[in-house]
């Protein structure tokens, strides 16, 4: 694998991607035609929750891939919270820390998807570092009810959606 460009004056290298914020895997698997290096269970640095596998993935495609697949997903922008002490505040869903996309159906039932705050904040750590940030440095793109994409000038990460189910 070579180095990547993702984002104007962006480059790096998935086979050293950024670590001590969360452990990534040794592997490339491809979603919806891009490439990712997905994220290993692990507990990311100063937070308290585990961060099961394949949760989130450092984007490994071109720029093009990747401004194709939010070309195809994409539906706003989540606003992220100004301080990782607010991330227990993130997001519309009631009860839960989380952004709620549309809903849909499959396999005959009625799902609403959406994006948890937990593994948006271990991106947004990863990317950042750790320490202060700046939200106008991140953009968390709403692609629900596929994954979500936290861009900045550092690189890509791709977030994995939930899904709930409906009661009918």
């Amino acid at each position: 694998m070579g180095t990547n460009t993702l984002t104007d004056g962006w480059t790096w290298n998935p086979d050293s991607p950024p670590n001590g914020q969360v452990r990534w895997t040794n592997d490339t698997i491809t979603f919806e035609g891009l490439e990712v290096v997905p994220n290993d269970d692990c507990t990311p640095k100063n937070m308290e929750v585990k961060l099961h596998a394949r949760t989130i993935g450092l984007i490994a495609a071109s720029a093009e891939e990747l401004a194709g697949y939010l070309d195809e997903n994409h539906r706003g922008e989540i606003e992220l919270p100004q301080y990782y002490s607010s991330f227990d505040e993130f997001g519309d869903a009631e009860g839960k820390a989380a952004h709620y996309g549309p809903e849909y159906d499959e396999d005959g039932r009625r799902y609403r998807s959406g994006v948890a705050a937990d593994p948006v904040e271990a991106a947004l750590r990863s990317l950042n570092g750790g320490g202060q940030y700046s939200t106008t440095e991140y953009v968390l793109h709403d692609c629900l009810p596929t994954a979500c994409v936290l861009t900045c000038s550092s690189g890509a990460i791709l977030i994995g959606p939930f899904r709930d189910p409906i009661a009918e």
